[in-house]
């Protein structure tokens, strides 16, 4: 396995920890600041590494695959949360859908910000929605353990993360105050509190 020289000159880190480091810097540089201006330079300087257009180039092959790497990662950490045994829970089914969605929310939102770059420039999405798709599953069957249908659990894991995402690209572009996104997350945690009389009157059940 090649090593790559660190960037202050101390020590050689292994091909795969250059890797691991320039998606962990990806990650942690996502949201601070525009996408554009995330350059590869700047990601392996956060990396520690140097060399930055190089190491990109060789074991990611441009900086959009770098990003969908990130993104992938992502997934897979949201995913490990939502699948930690949740002692928590209680028998309010309002606060279960907090308690369930609030751990994942800073990721949610990292892996909204990259993707909406990735947009930009990516051809195939196929990663992108299958991840998603497992991320989706996994909420819902979160909300499944709270008493509610596959069919409601799934739909209303849709609707959060739909709005995750309108949060961060579609409402930053139009007139909508902090109290009407407050109104919507209301409206949907009652849906959930209700999910059982709501399937009945939709006709689910």
């Amino acid at each position: 396995m090649g090593e790559i020289k660190k960037s202050n000159g101390k020590h050689r880190v292994s091909q795969d920890e250059a890797s691991l480091r320039l998606i962990d810097a990806t990650i942690k540089l996502a949201g601070q600041g525009l996408m554009s201006e995330m350059t590869v330079g700047k990601i392996a300087a956060e990396a520690d590494l140097g060399s930055g257009n190089v190491l990109i180039k060789r074991y990611f092959g441009f900086r959009k695959d770098l990003l969908l790497a990130a993104t992938s990662k992502l997934a897979d950490q949201i995913i490990a949360m939502l699948q930690e045994p949740r002692e928590d829970l209680s028998d309010n089914p309002v606060i279960n859908a907090v308690i369930i969605g609030a751990p994942t929310h800073v990721l949610i939102r990292k892996r909204f910000i990259i993707i909406s770059e990735l947009i930009e420039v990516m051809t195939d999405d196929t990663v992108v929605r299958q991840d998603s798709l497992r991320i989706l599953q996994a909420m819902a069957h979160n909300y499944q353990k709270t008493g509610i249908s596959e069919r409601m659990a799934f739909t209303i894991a849709m609707k959060t993360y739909a709005l995750s995402y309108a949060q961060h690209t579609v409402i930053p572009f139009v007139e909508v105050t902090k109290e009407q996104l407050d109104d919507i997350q209301l409206l949907m945690l009652f849906e959930y509190g209700n999910a059982n009389e709501v399937e009945k009157q939709v006709g689910w059940v």
